[in-house]
């Protein structure tokens, strides 16, 4: 049985072995190289906590403070992992290698189902190649111990069942189909609490399934505030007036979200209707003018009741400009390819059991989200105090701060929505091509400045953009019901609004495995790119030979992966000098007492790797919410005070002029040493 298995999938199976194979270089490499691969503190935060669950300490990363500051899938695998580490605390690091390339090998499998069920099984065989091999996707979902990997493997799955699974055939299987995707739509919110767009984006795309207009639909729910807060951009022009009218934008976004939706139903820009030119633009002056009206009133009054201290009332017309465009140049297109005669809206009243089981599809998909986070917020309220991780609650509050050390807010539109010109970026996959060719030509024309190089980028990306649609042009349907095959739309607009939450919302330092739902976007497309470019070689009757050259490329694609796989992360064993965690952690040792407690802000893998020593998160990432309110009112040092803080090993600009810490820390401090060049203190309580 198990040997037909093999021999039916057969790809699939020597993909994940492969994979598997590949790591177990660097699972059994010596200690040195190994912690190379766990490059980033965030990853030890989980480590710790895991270990100290499973040493019976609870959810604490210094084994004094209670923490919720994780997400909890990722946790909950880790822990067993890390009972090992009472063997040897090494031997979790070597595991979780495997368990990480054995979870991408995974979501390879998944991304090679889903695309081979819309293109051709090379395409679907390049992509899940890709996928593992590629360094840009690997440096985030396999290496570093982070979540991104659970992550990935739970939306690629999540958009393979809503894609490919069929939830209107039969009532029994209507409902356990759509309990089942609930569920895992619930465990990819676990794995990553922002994936939590991607559900309730995939939640309405599946109960609209059958509806010619639900992309409409769901385009509309992501571009709606994305051209708000372009119209604040517009009309005030900096970022920092934005931000100055940020909490009036956030009550503009949640009531245009529910007007202009409701005003394209009414006037039926969700049918399949084919109006006369005349009566189209008719519609469309309308249906812009009337919910703008109807939210300026709105606004006047949240203004009046003191809910809104003010809002700049010409942001209104330009959002107006900005629906008009967006209306006339998703529309038109439907109403040149439409036939339909009259009015079919997507909730039309005639058809009330069609509709009726719509809603079962989303009340049973909704039912597990509902059950599984109602505990887990029930639980953090319960054990930590507060409904969410109080670590995000932080990293929100960073950005009121005077002088943090974390980062500014985005200072253009671009990089509200992810698009900053250099930097972090939320759709890395893509903007990694532009800033490879932009960097050089650049310099080259004389334009190696930052606005040049956003220039250079934009005309790159329109450049890229003309020729993918050159390539596709000629067989549009055919390639639209491939991109909704793949359910590339849901995910497109999942992304968007999650990059546009994390830039108007005041939150800072986001890191990259933040972005795994781009990656998989990136894959996506990708996949439709090489397979429109498979068949413009092999449907080419000029061209000779070419199945031949287009297996060569391959070949040569697949060989350049995994060399540049190979540069990346097979380690030389040898000559690499030891890691900067161990030697921090062996001189701290020799500075400081056992049974110390040692506070710095991170501290991750000082905490895994130090021996009889606690450290202390002082960040408050990994602290308690207690802490976090210390620091919000300057008092944190009490709290200090009362866990017998002993040091403190940070560096001088951190403690002394950084907010929040120059307010409750510079007075306890006596610096006694260096080490790697960090001011090891002393902590006095006396010294207040």
């Amino acid at each position: 049985m198990v040997k037909t298995w093999i021999q039916q999938h057969r790809f699939e199976f020597l993909l994940v072995l492969a994979t598997l194979l590949a790591h177990l270089y660097v699972a059994l490499s010596p200690t040195r190289s190994l912690l190379n691969w766990y490059n980033n503190d965030d990853a030890y935060y989980y480590f710790k906590v895991a270990q100290n669950i499973g040493a019976g300490l609870g959810s604490t990363f210094d084994g004094i403070n209670l923490t919720n500051g994780y997400h909890p899938l990722w946790m909950l695998v880790c822990i067993p992992v890390f009972l090992l580490s009472r063997v040897d605390p090494i031997l979790p690091l070597r595991v979780m290698v495997l368990l990480s390339a054995l979870i991408t090998g995974l979501t390879a499998v998944i991304l090679f189902h889903l695309v081979s069920n819309w293109l051709s099984r090379y395409t679907a065989m390049f992509i899940a190649i890709f996928w593992v091999a590629y360094g840009g996707i690997h440096a985030v979902v396999t290496t570093g111990g982070m979540e991104a990997g659970i992550s990935s493997l739970f939306i690629t799955w999540l958009i393979y069942r809503v894609t490919t699974v069929k939830y209107r055939d039969g009532k029994g299987w209507l409902y356990r189909n759509s309990l089942i995707t609930g569920l895992i739509a619930a465990l990819a919110i676990l794995s990553r609490l922002d994936n939590i767009y991607l559900a309730l984006i995939v939640g309405l795309w599946l109960m609209l399934d059958g509806e010619k207009s639900r992309n409409l639909l769901i385009l509309d729910i992501a571009f709606i505030p994305v051209m708000l807060v372009a119209s604040y951009f517009i009309r005030l022009g900096t970022a920092e007036q934005f931000f100055f009218y940020a909490q009036s934008a956030y009550w503009y976004i949640a009531i245009l979200l529910v007007l202009k939706p409701a005003f394209y139903w009414v006037t039926g820009f969700y049918s399949p209707v084919r109006w006369s030119f005349k009566q189209l633009w008719i519609n469309i002056l309308f249906t812009v003018a009337a919910p703008a009206a109807l939210s300026f009133v709105l606004l006047l009054f949240l203004q009046a009741t003191g809910i809104l201290s003010s809002f700049p009332r010409t942001v209104i017309l330009v959002d107006m400009g900005l629906s008009l465009i967006w209306l006339a140049t998703s529309r038109l297109p439907v109403r040149e390819n439409s036939k339909a005669e009259g009015v079919q809206r997507i909730l039309s009243i005639p058809d009330l059991k069609k509709h009726w089981q719509k809603i079962q599809i989303g009340l049973a998909y909704a039912l597990p989200n509902a059950i599984i986070l109602g505990i887990y917020v029930g639980t953090n309220r319960w054990v930590f105090g507060t409904f969410s991780p109080v670590s995000g609650q932080i990293k929100h509050w960073w950005s009121s701060l005077v002088n943090p050390i974390y980062g500014r807010l985005p200072s253009t539109f671009g990089g509200v929505i992810g698009l900053p010109v250099d930097g972090d970026s939320a759709w890395p996959l893509f903007t990694s091509i532009l800033r490879a060719a932009s960097k050089p030509l650049s310099g080259w024309i004389g334009m190696s400045t930052r606005t040049g190089n956003a220039l250079v980028q934009f005309i790159i990306a329109c450049i890229v953009a003309g020729l993918i649609f050159l390539l596709l042009r000629k067989r549009v349907p055919y390639w639209i019901e491939k991109v909704n095959g793949l359910g590339i739309v849901p995910l497109f607009a999942a992304c968007l609004i999650q990059a546009l939450y994390y830039g108007i919302s005041g939150y800072l330092h986001t890191r990259m495995w933040y972005w795994v739902p781009s990656l998989v976007l990136g894959a996506l497309v990708t996949a439709i790119i090489v397979e429109a470019l498979f068949q413009k070689i092999t449907d080419n009757p000029g061209m000779k030979f070419s199945k031949g050259i287009l297996a060569a490329g391959m070949v040569v694609v697949i060989l350049s992966l995994v060399n540049q796989f190979s540069r990346l992360y097979f380690y030389d064993t040898t000559h690499r000098s030891e890691n900067p965690f161990i030697l921090q952690a062996r001189e701290l040792e020799q500075a400081t007492e056992p049974g110390s407690l040692i506070g710095t802000t991170g501290g991750g893998g000082l905490a895994y790797l130090i021996h009889d020593r606690t450290i202390v998160n002082l960040d408050g990432l990994m602290n308690s919410l207690e802490y976090f309110k210390g620091m919000q009112t300057g008092r944190a040092d009490q709290i200090l005070d009362q866990m017998g803080l002993d040091y403190v090993y940070e560096k001088k600009y951190v403690v002394e002029e950084s907010d929040p810490y120059r307010a409750f820390l510079p007075g306890h401090l006596q610096r006694i040493t260096r080490i790697g060049g960090i001011p090891l203190y002393t902590y006095s309580p006396e010294n207040n």
